[in-house]
């Protein structure tokens, strides 16, 4: 599996030591990832892996860049966190699964 891989290509992005996450560190709420920050992230990390993102809708995982929103203080639905070994998995097969 591409763990350490996709690991070590986090902490690159966000500017921390890669023995400081785990497979279930979440990128939202862990890791404080969000808005323009996470569009660019997930960007960067299908480019890096050749990962299809056909499916991948980044309001049900992310919330608006900075600033008040009423989809923020009452969402229509729960977030769904994206952790480490989400992201390593979707490395290895290629392909985002919602």
């Amino acid at each position: 599996m591409k763990l350490s891989e996709v690991t070590r290509f986090v902490a690159g992005e966000i500017g921390c030591d890669p023995s400081k996450l785990t497979p279930a560190t979440r990128l939202l709420e862990d890791l404080g990832i969000d808005g323009d920050d996470a569009a660019e992230l997930m960007e960067s990390f299908a480019f890096r892996f050749a990962v299809d993102l056909t499916g991948y809708d980044h309001r049900r995982h992310f919330g608006p860049e900075a600033g008040w929103s009423p989809v923020v203080i009452h969402p229509s639905a729960p977030l769904i966190p994206i952790t480490i070994i989400r992201l390593a998995e979707a490395a290895e097969t290629g392909h985002w699964v919602t």
